[in-house]
């Protein structure tokens, strides 16, 4: 087989790869966007490593289960296993929260244009599959600037969450949170940013970046708070009152926690 023949299946390959990709992005974006999840930007490259690394990763792990149970010897099948799950949580550590982009929400039956417009597109046999794949294209791209620019223009201005937790935008679309306590009563601190802050931004203003978050109450739920806040968002700066108050050890081990997080992320602290 020649080189040109190799490339040609190499070039098919990835058309199809990445047409099914868009199938599957366009599908699912209204989802995403109701549930108030982010999308990664990178998913398309992604996923082109994912794929043949899992197909890697699964022979090997079942090769060296089948091996187990026969008793065949299999150092070298559990040395490649290491390669490739360690050579992956690599590839997994690249990961940047900037690569995820959030869109508002928006009315359900224009969300549905796109799985039906995708599906328009997919079904009718009049289109080439060079037209299509284009035509996905444009549907995403035309679709995404068009959520972005309802998001930056029409998001609210401020919403309140619990009657403590104030979320404003300033005049250049940043977002601000004051706690006024709610990080201090939730019992579960971390899951209440992950599961419902998050998705609640998300939905409202259509991102993830934080210009500022500013506590009233520290202690040992706001310092969990603050460190599931700096490891879900981007996040600029933290104000944090001065307290006089003891804290236990454990208190003392979290706020410190906390700082070395701050710092490690290039978070600012600024304590009032």
């Amino acid at each position: 087989m020649n080189l040109k023949a190799i490339f040609q299946k190499i070039f098919n390959y990835l058309i199809i790869f990445f047409e099914t990709q868009l199938i599957i992005t366009l599908i699912s974006l209204p989802i995403l966007i109701h549930w108030g999840l982010s999308i990664s930007i990178m998913s398309f490259i992604g996923n082109l490593i994912f794929v043949p690394f899992l197909s890697i990763f699964l022979t090997l792990s079942s090769l060296v289960f089948f091996t187990e149970l026969i008793n065949i010897p299999n150092n070298y099948l559990i040395y490649f296993l290491d390669i490739s799950t360690n050579f992956w949580k690599k590839i997994m550590s690249i990961g940047q929260k900037n690569w995820l982009m959030g869109f508002g929400k928006i009315n359900i039956f224009i969300l549905l244009l796109i799985p039906l417009i995708t599906f328009f597109i997919l079904s009718n046999k009049k289109y080439s599959k060079k037209s299509k794949f284009f035509m996905y294209i444009v549907l995403l791209l035309s679709f995404t600037a068009f959520l972005k620019f309802k998001t930056f223009y029409f998001s609210p201005n401020q919403i309140i969450v619990t009657n403590k937790l104030l979320i404003k935008k300033n005049k250049n679309n940043q977002i601000k949170i004051n706690d006024n306590g709610l990080f201090a009563e939730k019992q579960s601190v971390e899951k209440f940013v992950e599961f419902e802050l998050r998705q609640e931004i998300i939905k409202s203003f259509g991102t993830l970046n934080i210009k500022k978050l500013t506590v009233t109450k520290p202690g040992i739920r706001t310092f969990k708070g603050i460190i599931t806040t700096a490891k879900l968002f981007n996040l600029h700066e933290v104000k944090l009152p001065r307290f006089d108050g003891k804290l236990t050890k454990y208190g003392w081990k979290l706020f410190f926690d906390m700082k070395d997080l701050l710092i490690k992320n290039n978070i600012k602290l600024t304590r009032i």
